[in-house]
């Protein structure tokens, strides 16, 4: 035996509508957690040095979590629960072939990449690369969870290119 309960929205008993579906079934949830952040400018990213990426432009933050002068992102009071994370660097105008991304909760490394690129000539002039990496995870966080993002280059200099690099943060649950 099946049972149907037909309903559009479905609100606190204060009034705040938390869901709504639509009449093809679609699901949207109300006041859910989305960030993007990119940057305007390039920082130098050094040898074998971590270095924060330095986010400076809010495209969207629907909670307001994003801290400034930390460079990261906060969950929200109300805001437990399953995040999906992206972060997409691009470095370029390296003289190396390794570069090293990580994703960070709190103090915490929770995901991590290394790329390497086999452009090498074997003449031993220099060539300039541009690496993107990509990171994905699903975390589950908490209130007061910091996400952040660093980059390292294996060895030379480079600069995290301002067109490539964005941080997105999305509640999925």
């Amino acid at each position: 035996m099946s049972s149907k309960i037909g309903v559009q929205n479905i609100a606190h008993t204060n009034g705040t509508n938390a869901m709504t579906i639509a009449s093809d079934g679609g699901v949207t949830f109300a006041n859910s957690p989305l960030a993007f952040f990119s940057i305007s400018g390039a920082s130098v990213t050094t040898n074998q040095s971590f270095n924060k990426i330095q986010y400076s432009t809010v495209v969207l933050d629907t909670k307001s979590g994003w801290d400034s002068s930390n460079k990261w992102w906060e969950v929200p009071a109300s805001g437990a629960g399953y995040y999906h994370i992206t972060a997409q660097v691009l470095l370029g105008g390296m003289s190396t072939n390794q570069i090293e991304v990580r994703i960070y909760k709190n103090a915490s490394t929770i995901v991590n990449a290394v790329h390497f690129d086999a452009k090498n000539t074997g003449t031993g002039e220099t060539v300039y690369h541009s690496f993107p990496v990509t990171l994905n995870t699903v975390e589950q966080l908490s209130a007061d969870d910091y996400i952040w993002v660093s980059a390292r280059i294996a060895d030379g200099n480079g600069n995290v290119q301002s067109n490539g690099c964005t941080l997105t943060i999305r509640q999925v649950q």
